[in-house]
């Protein structure tokens, strides 16, 4: 549940958007299946968005057991209904690469876990569980797991 505190400035966000006149959707990025705040379908205790935001990554993010196999999330159709049932079923930051400090080895590293499987495997994971809204992170910026496996691949940012 959200403090008090942030809710305050959650509405803080709202009316100057607001008094700015600006009228889009509000979203957010729950950091993981660990609260359910923000939603106004779980508890509205002020400062909610339009939009409902859960976070995934499911690969993980370190590879220090490059060979675990893949952790596929079973319960988003689930979590979305209890949560944010009047909403699109939205992942905002969604796996998709991951950066890499300069001179780090990290993608080397990874390519037994984000194999070009990863993308088939995960992303049609979502689908069957009617994800409706998905945004990778990260594409541009950092490199994403098909272009860290083939360097030439020119169709991914």
């Amino acid at each position: 549940m959200a403090n008090a505190t942030a809710v305050v400035y959650m509405e803080q966000l709202k009316a100057a958007f607001l008094d700015a006149k600006i009228t889009v959707p509000s979203t957010h990025n729950e950091k993981g299946q660990r609260a359910q705040s923000w939603s106004t379908d779980y508890q509205d205790v002020g400062g909610a968005v339009n939009i409902y935001g859960l976070d995934s990554y499911p690969g993980g993010t370190s590879c220090t057991n490059i060979n675990s196999g893949y952790n596929v999330v079973r319960n988003y159709y689930q979590w979305f209904s209890n949560y944010s049932y009047t909403q699109p079923s939205y992942v905002p930051e969604f796996e998709g690469g991951w950066f890499s400090p300069w001179g780090g080895s990290f993608y080397d590293d990874c390519l037994a876990e984000h194999s070009p499987e990863f993308a088939d495997i995960y992303y049609k994971n979502n689908v069957g569980q009617r994800i409706t809204m998905q945004n990778l992170y990260m594409t541009w910026g950092g490199t994403n797991w098909v272009r860290a496996i083939n360097p030439s691949h020119r169709g991914y940012g």
